[in-house]
This record gives C-alpha cells, structure tokens and sequence, in this order.
C-alpha cells in the first residue's frame, strides 16, 4: 500500500464517522444533502484505492457485510454502499474470492451486536494478521490506517469541546 492510498483511508475513515456521528444526531435517521455529498467523497477516495491501494477484497467484504448485515440504515450509507460497488463493478475491479470470503466473515461477525465484541469490532482487525503472516501487510496496514481516521474524529471531537 503506497502512501496515498493510506492517506485517503485516513480521510476516508474520519469522514465516515463525521457521516455516522452527525446522523446518530438525528433522530430521524434521515440524511440530508451534507451527508450525501461526504458519503460520495467518501466513496471516491475508497474506490481510488481500490484502483491503487492492493486492498481490494478486504474493502470491498467490510461494504458488503454491512449491507447483508443490515447495517445500511439511512440514505448516506446506501449512496457510500452503492457507489463503492457500482464504481468497482464499473473499473472492472479484479477479486481473489477466497480473500473476499475470509475478510466477509470476519467483518460480517463484526457486524453482529454480540456483547464481547461490540463497539471494537476485533475480528476483521485480526483476521488481517493472517495475510500479514504471509507477508502480505497492505490489509493490516489498511485497517490500521482507516480505523485511526474514524478515531482521530472523536479525539479532535474531544479536543475542540475543551477550548
């Protein structure tokens, strides 16, 4: 994974949980024009590393278990769900299936509200050990790299409300 293509997961994990906190706002659930545009820039940016990144399977198992999980709940998931598979369907994206399948589990069970797991998410993150093992670190670095975006939300969250 090059550089860039970490740069724009970062990215791309703080705007999703920019998109997720500011709906969890509202009760409704619905999502308005903001929500939609960050959701299609989101979109882009993975699907630049999908072209870039060597990531593919992972990205593309952790977007279809949210849908067949039933994690899509509002328009702006939807818009991020489908234009990530559409876009890949359309640049003609090439997937191992078997990595398809194993990343899909792990995130699919990350997707259950099981009491142990819930709000960590720890079984795609160490499922992407086992590529790692094989020398193979673009998942491991992948995830890391997303997940520090959706985290630095929160902190600079945090941070802003203390001044």
């Amino acid at each position: 994974m090059n550089l860039t293509c970490a740069l724009l997961l970062f990215i791309a994990g703080y705007l999703v949980k920019l998109n997720d906190d500011e709906i969890d706002r509202d009760k409704r659930r619905r999502a308005e024009l903001r929500h939609a545009l960050i959701a299609i820039v989101s979109s882009l940016l993975i699907l630049y590393v999908f072209l870039f990144g060597d990531v593919e399977e992972l990205l593309m198992a952790v977007v279809l278990a949210a849908v067949f999980m039933g994690k899509v709940d509002n328009l702006a998931h939807g818009i991020l769900a489908a234009s990530v598979i559409i876009g890949f369907v359309m640049l003609g994206g090439y997937i191992d299936i078997n990595m398809l399948l194993f990343f899909f589990v792990a995130a699919a069970v990350d997707e259950t509200d099981l009491p142990v797991i819930r709000g960590y998410r720890p079984v795609l993150k160490l499922a992407t050990l086992y590529p790692a093992l094989l020398g193979y670190y673009s998942p491991l670095i992948a995830i890391v790299v997303f997940d520090a975006g959706y985290i630095a939300k929160s902190v600079a969250e945090k941070i802003s409300k203390k001044h």
